[in-house]
């Protein structure tokens, strides 16, 4: 019954508080597409820039959402949204996706951010899966050509975290010295995953196996249990803080990646990292339901705060540690955490998710309700991995 339940919870905020939100406010009547930016209070910021990590999830929230309800509705959101980002993000002269547009559609920050170009795979793969569209699985594919050719370094073993336009320059990292990540490998791994399911071709099966294999040898730290945020080159840890929200969404994500690539030798090795990082991932939850964002083992500082996505990866990860035969308390921590939410970060009244709450659980009216980070993509994607799922 309690596998019954969420799923209810999750239909019911799926369709009622998230993508309401998104279909009402957010609609930008006058230059097309989506607005750039929400405030806490709900007022749109019209002059905002558009980021291609929002409108990439844009896209897929909605092909997603329609693959999955079936609702034309949805088709309709997501026709507007893909046709939008085609248009205007993706580069006809050197393919990939600029970083950010002004809000009248033209290019502002030029720049390949090798992390919202997963994002645009995951989208129009997403798109091309929900709806069949050819045109978008072309894209799609130019992506992941262009991710291969110019994003790959075999010098530094992974992908580069930035490029100047033409993909020529490696640009300024986070830090200096700072050239691989775990989050722009985690957030590649998720696309590469979805266009296999859409595209099963050679190419495509040896780059998810060399992603999944640059995290077992590499990303995940089997000392600790957690996975590794920076490196140097040649994979050399230069940042050892852990995060849970990652480490909890790598957890689900990577076993999706091993179930997708069907290779019993990689199921075996991915099933020794997944299932620490279910585990460790825990110790940064509350006895509210609430998971905290990260902590620096060094110092023993660590954020208390309620971020909203960490809490959408918390609940898909229990279900999916319950469905993998881990035990029944997974299952009842999803349904703690639903609770955590709904009470907390579900704007029930006004529609989507706040951005986050403090440990007292007070809303940071400081953050947006739509920015180039805050989007219909972790908190819709919780929703419909449960309506999937259960």
């Amino acid at each position: 019954m309690m596998g019954d339940t969420l799923k209810e919870i999750a239909y019911d905020e799926l369709v009622s508080v998230i993508l309401p939100y998104w279909m009402g406010r957010v609609v930008d009547l006058r230059h097309g597409g989506f607005f750039g930016r929400v405030d806490c209070y709900d007022r749109p910021c019209p002059d905002s820039d558009k980021a291609a990590i929002l409108n990439a999830r844009l896209v897929w929230a909605f092909s997603a959402a329609y693959r999955v309800l079936g609702d034309p509705i949805l088709r309709s959101y997501a026709d507007r949204a893909c046709g939008y980002f085609r248009e205007h993000f993706i580069d006809p002269q050197y393919g990939g996706v600029y970083f950010n547009l002004k809000c009248d559609g033209s290019v502002h920050e030029a720049g390949k951010h090798v992390y919202s170009n997963g994002f645009a795979l995951y989208a129009l793969s997403e798109y091309a899966r929900a709806t069949g569209d050819a045109g978008a699985l072309e894209a799609a594919l130019g992506v992941f050509h262009v991710l291969e050719e110019r994003a790959w370094s075999a010098e530094d073993g992974g992908y580069l975290e930035c490029f100047s336009r033409d993909w020529s320059t490696p640009l300024t990292r986070r830090r200096p010295g700072h050239m691989l990540s775990m989050n722009t490998h985690l957030h590649i791994l998720e696309p590469y995953t979805n266009l296999y399911r859409v595209a099963p071709t050679s190419e495509v099966r040896a780059a998810l196996g060399k992603l999944i294999g640059l995290f077992v040898n590499h990303i995940f730290d089997p000392a600790t249990g957690h996975l590794i945020p920076w490196f140097e080159a040649g994979w050399k840890p230069v940042d050892r803080s852990f995060s849970y929200g990652h480490d909890i969404e790598a957890s689900w994500l990577l076993k999706e990646a091993a179930d997708v690539f069907d290779d019993p030798e990689s199921s075996r090795l991915v099933d020794h990292v997944w299932q620490p990082l279910l585990r460790v991932a825990l110790e940064g939850r509350r006895p509210d339901g609430g998971m905290v964002y990260e902590r620096n083992p060094e110092t023993g500082e660590q954020c208390e705060e309620r971020v909203w996505w960490v809490q959408a990866e918390q609940v898909v990860g229990c279900v999916n540690g319950w469905q993998a035969g881990l035990g029944g308390k997974y299952l009842e921590m999803a349904a703690e955490s639903m609770d955590y939410i709904r009470e907390h970060l579900s704007d029930r009244r006004n529609g989507e998710w706040f951005h986050r709450v403090g440990e007292d659980g007070s809303v940071n009216r400081e953050d947006d309700k739509v920015s180039m980070w805050k989007c219909p993509y972790h908190n819709s994607r919780m929703c419909l991995e449960l309506l999937e799922r259960l």
